[in-house]
């Protein structure tokens, strides 16, 4: 009996002494912070060697759970890069919480999102069949709370006569209207009717239907008057860059007038225009002081780096690409253009 006891004793000492050498929570909490990227706006790939750290430490205990979850929602984006994950995603969210009669779920976790489910390569076929397009809509019923992050690499001109499809992801698309930043890889985003569509039914941009965006990033697209003036009207845009724009040197209007003329007087904003050697004037540019003499656009040209022999549109965007999963093409800056005229 007494050999029970002491044993006892020993047993509950044993397990204080264990309890004694757990680390405090807030030097956990430390660890964790020290493991996040230098710079704020980096994104971690889901593969990254510190986000598979941060989910392990949602599984500790609730103080790491907490913590780690918040690390993982502000650093890592979720990578969907073809069409079979983007269906067995949707489909997992739909077994979870079928619809209508809850309505579509929200992924409180996911703010930011790489998508690319087509084929990289343009094919005379299109971009995808019509399902795709389907299941992108989908996923985009259960983000659209929470996203504010979104990069995508979809080839849409691919496939310009396919209306149809194009109607299905406009749909999706639109209701993305907590995004603050987007990133469209090789196009403009578009989304177009198409030739059919009635003239008098001019369709806007998806992009400016966004009243949250603050950061917009498009590949080629068609930077006419009436684009800035859609740039205008986004009361909340910061930061624009466009690659490889079109229209940009016409010499028939002012990029800043048609700014402006739009924009609230005090209105601020930066604007990168990149490409890899096509850039080096501006022919309507003389006109800008007049039209912003306290410089409260400011526009730069970023030069993407090319030896001469590369494919520029495929550097490009695969410049951009890379930049914006790393979370730096809003840090772009550049040079001056060239003021002619």
């Amino acid at each position: 009996m007494v050999v029970a006891a002491r044993q006892d004793t020993v047993e509950r000492k044993t397990s204080t002494e264990e309890r004694g050498a757990r680390l405090p929570l807030e030097l956990i909490l430390d660890v964790m912070c020290c493991l996040l990227p230098e710079k704020p706006r980096t994104r971690m790939a889901p593969s990254h060697d510190t986000a598979k750290t941060l989910v392990s430490f949602t599984r500790v205990c609730r103080g790491t759970n907490q913590i780690a979850s918040r690390y993982l929602r502000e650093h890592c984006c979720a990578h969907i890069r073809s069409a079979n994950r983007l269906s067995d995603i949707v489909c997992s969210l739909q077994a979870l919480n079928p619809w209508p009669a809850g309505g579509p779920a929200t992924l409180e976790t996911l703010t930011t999102l790489y998508l690319a489910p087509f084929k990289t390569s343009i094919t005379e076929q299109g971009v995808a069949e019509q399902s795709t397009a389907w299941w992108i809509s989908e996923l985009f019923g259960y983000v659209r709370r929470t996203l504010r992050r979104l990069v995508i690499d979809m080839p849409l001109r691919a496939d310009y006569d396919n209306v149809e499809e194009r109607e299905t992801l406009r749909k999706g698309f639109m209701g993305l209207t907590r995004l603050e930043e987007f990133v469209s890889v090789r196009d403009e985003l578009f989304l177009s009717g198409g030739e059919d569509v009635d003239r008098d039914l001019v369709q806007d941009p998806v992009w400016a239907l966004w009243p949250e965006l603050r950061r917009l990033a498009l590949y080629n697209p068609d930077a006419d008057p009436e684009f800035w003036r859609q740039i205008a009207a986004m009361s909340k845009l910061e930061s624009v860059v466009l690659t490889r724009p079109d229209g940009i040197r016409d010499s028939d209007w002012c990029i800043k007038t048609e700014f402006f003329s739009a924009a609230e007087p005090d209105r601020t904003i930066k604007v990168v225009l990149a490409n890899a050697h096509e850039l080096e004037s501006f022919p309507p540019t003389g006109a800008w002081s007049a039209a912003d003499p306290q410089d409260k656009m400011k526009i730069v040209v970023h030069d993407v780096p090319w030896d001469g022999h590369e494919d520029i549109i495929e550097l490009c965007q695969e410049h951009v690409k890379t930049a914006a999963l790393e979370g730096t093409i809003w840090e772009w800056d550049g040079h001056f253009p060239s003021l002619d005229g």
